[in-house]
């Protein structure tokens, strides 16, 4: 199974559209590419690192974990300025 199989595979399962940077992110770190990941609030980074554990078991047959490094302060200060525009 490759990576586009894999995606593929958990669009099917949970009835879901991964997007295109959120496919190309996902391919560069199965190949074991440092990625950096800057994107809008609200674009769906989530779903990049929540499948992860997912698609490397299904690739290598092997458990694995996701180390994530969020910038919560500016989400959190993104989300004040939206409901202070409210």
């Amino acid at each position: 199974m490759d990576a586009d199989q894999c995606l593929r595979m958990i669009e099917d399962q949970y009835d879901f559209m991964f997007k295109e940077k959120e496919e190309e992110s996902i391919k560069a770190i199965v190949q074991l590419n440092d990625k950096f990941i800057t994107l809008p609030t609200g674009y769906g980074k989530s779903s990049i690192y929540f499948y992860l554990p997912e698609i490397f078991e299904a690739l290598t047959g092997e458990k694995s974990s996701i180390v994530v490094i969020s910038p919560l302060q500016a989400l959190m200060l993104d989300q004040v300025q939206k409901l202070e525009k409210l």
